[in-house]
């Protein structure tokens, strides 16, 4: 059933696909990124909004993991309203950072109804009944987590969100929606008037931009969740089970059975020792060459000794040869 809702609206002219941000900055997390996609749903129409123009390793990937590197002249465009929102805030972000908020483009771009993925995030079994139900529904955005904190900083402008907009702070790293919700003008309306309290935005990139976009627009929206698709994130308190099928495949369960149809590792660098590793690693490994498996070990081994070194357990080692210590 899925390969024909993606197909038959490809060719009705309804394009139903999944965006993504990236550049070879990112490229271990979108190997394991790509390949579980096209585990889960290799019919999928993919595209790629470039986070810059290092993208040497990334286009390797297109003919592999069929996908589309997009290339407009409105993300340049958007760089700029990034970097004049940025210099408005208080502690702003890198500059060069100013190029996430090229995901505003997704909105004209050539998918009529879309879900957006950062590249730290693994697709799991479910995640075609989270894209179905996202492609199909009737409301204009979902989204797959939420958090206040991390969108409006406390003040004037956090409570007026709340009170008058109802705002749901979401997590732009894994969402869904359709084209037409904004077009680049009303982008550009938006920009001068968020200039005006953008020193009250945190600190996390376009976030806080795209949240305000959305709240005074009041754009209809639900997370995920409210029909079953609860998406994981490993800073979450409840346990996680994995399943590791022979054919590839992943299933993670929350504690009631359920299943989580993707994995998303926001605030985390790509790590052996981040939560959940073994998940990214089983997709990532998968894509990987024979010589970037060999990195891979490497940086696996000099982590694995830099965490045995924090911990004081050379020392005590050494102690216990040169019998300073009993073991």
């Amino acid at each position: 059933m899925t390969k024909q809702i993606w197909r038959k609206k490809g060719m009705s002219g309804n394009r139903v696909g999944v965006y993504f941000l990236g550049d070879d900055g990112v490229y271990e997390w979108a190997l394991g990124m790509l390949h579980s996609l096209r585990v889960v749903a290799p019919d999928v129409l993919v595209y790629c909004v470039p986070f810059s123009d290092r993208l040497d390793r990334l286009r390797r990937l297109e003919f592999r993991y069929r996908f589309k590197i997009i290339n407009d002249p409105s993300l340049v465009e958007l760089d700029n309203i990034g970097y004049r929102l940025f210099s408005k805030m208080t502690n702003p972000p890198k500059m060069k950072l100013a190029a996430t908020f090229r995901k505003m483009y997704i909105f004209w771009g050539p998918l009529d109804r879309f879900l957006y993925t950062d590249a730290d995030v693994i697709m799991l079994d479910g995640f075609v009944d989270l894209f179905e139900g996202a492609a199909t529904g009737d409301l204009k955005l979902q989204y797959a987590h939420s958090d206040i904190e991390q969108v409006y900083r406390p003040g004037l402008l956090r409570q007026k969100m709340l009170q008058e907009f109802n705002t749901q702070a979401i997590n732009t790293g894994l969402w869904a929606s359709r084209a037409g919700v904004f077009t680049l003008q009303r982008v550009r309306e938006l920009a001068d008037e968020a200039g005006l309290v953008a020193n009250e935005f945190c600190w996390t990139l376009e976030q806080p931009f795209l949240n305000y976009c959305l709240d005074v627009c009041r754009v209809t929206m639900k997370p995920f969740d409210i029909v079953g698709k609860e998406c994981a994130w490993p800073g979450d308190s409840r346990p996680l089970r994995s399943w590791f099928g022979p054919d590839g495949r992943v299933q993670v369960k929350w504690p009631d059975g359920s299943l989580a149809p993707a994995i998303h590792w926001a605030g985390y660098n790509l790590s052996s020792r981040m939560p959940y590793y073994s998940i990214y690693r089983h997709f990532g490994m998968a894509a990987m060459s024979f010589s970037e498996r060999v990195g891979l070990f490497g940086r696996e081994l000099s982590e694995t000794y830099d965490a045995l070194s924090a911990g004081g357990v050379w020392q005590k080692i050494a102690r216990i040869f040169s019998g300073k210590t009993s073991p």
